[in-house]
């Protein structure tokens, strides 16, 4: 599990483009003594103060975004985006 925050919502753009590094970068296969382990990441995103102003809330809504990513293919990043009741993530 790993937790970031982005204070201004203007620093979103460039917090994107450094996680999409990040899932490229952990996107690895490693091996030791003939044992191949697949390494990959999934992160949820929320910004500070578009998205909640607590820990709490911030937490809990990239909580929800990163149970998305890994519910679509366990690897990848998702910014948090309000979904209406009637839609599904």
């Amino acid at each position: 599990h790993f937790g970031a925050s982005v204070i201004h919502g203007h620093v979103a753009n460039f917090a994107l483009t450094v996680f999409q590094r990040l899932v490229k970068e952990c996107d690895r296969n490693y091996e030791k003594d003939g044992v191949v382990i697949n390494v990959s990441a999934s992160f949820g995103i929320a910004v500070a103060p578009d998205h909640g102003v607590t820990y709490e809330e911030l937490s809990q809504k990239a909580d929800e975004m990163l149970l998305a990513v890994k519910r679509e293919n366990k690897k990848g990043y998702r910014l948090y985006q309000q979904i209406s009741a009637d839609k599904e993530l």
